[in-house]
């Protein structure tokens, strides 16, 4: 979602934009909408694996215990969680991506969209079983034509989404989309 807003802000700022601006933002966010709980182990860890399709009660194996185990620990499991999915990657990489995650958070948290207001037509698909969403995750003041579309997924799941789908095929051919 960020990147996809700063493009749109760029080429707009340039006059390079169609006259047609949709933009769909999927289930991302920016600014106080991000916890900053989030850079903390403990809490990272597990959305990062879940991310990667590790099922939470696999990863904490429902052990208290297991919350204090160490990162290095934790990614030694989830590599043989991979691999065992016939996904072959070391746990230094691993261990680099879940690093990239937190800091990707950070950045997310300290982004700070220009001032002008985009007139573009926007689509926010918000997840609600993301427990950490907010009604529009910071981006409805970025925009005039800002709507959200909520969804009954998670996090995860929301991009196989059939409304997605279809609001991504109309914005390809050029027609509108009704909410």
């Amino acid at each position: 979602g960020c990147v996809a807003f700063e493009m749109m802000r760029q080429l707009e700022a340039s006059n390079a934009l169609l006259d047609q601006r949709k933009l769909i933002i999927i289930d991302s966010g920016i600014q106080g909408a991000i916890p900053s709980f989030l850079g903390d182990d403990t809490i990272a860890y597990p959305l990062f694996s879940k991310d990667l399709g590790q099922n939470i009660v696999a990863i904490e194996g429902r052990s208290n215990t297991a919350l204090t185990r160490s990162v290095g620990s934790k990614i030694d499991s989830l590599q043989e969680f991979l691999l065992g999915n016939n996904v072959e990657i070391s746990t230094d990489v691993l261990g680099v991506w879940f690093n990239t995650y937190k800091n990707n958070m950070q950045l997310l948290r300290e982004y700070k969209p220009g001032w002008q207001r985009i007139d573009a037509d926007v689509v926010y698909i918000k997840a609600n079983g993301n427990a950490l969403a907010t009604s529009d995750m910071g981006w409805g003041e970025q925009f005039l034509n800002f709507n959200v579309i909520e969804r009954d997924s998670d996090h995860q799941q929301v991009v196989y989404d059939s409304v997605l789908v279809e609001l991504m095929t109309a914005c390809l051919q050029g027609g509108d989309y009704e909410f």
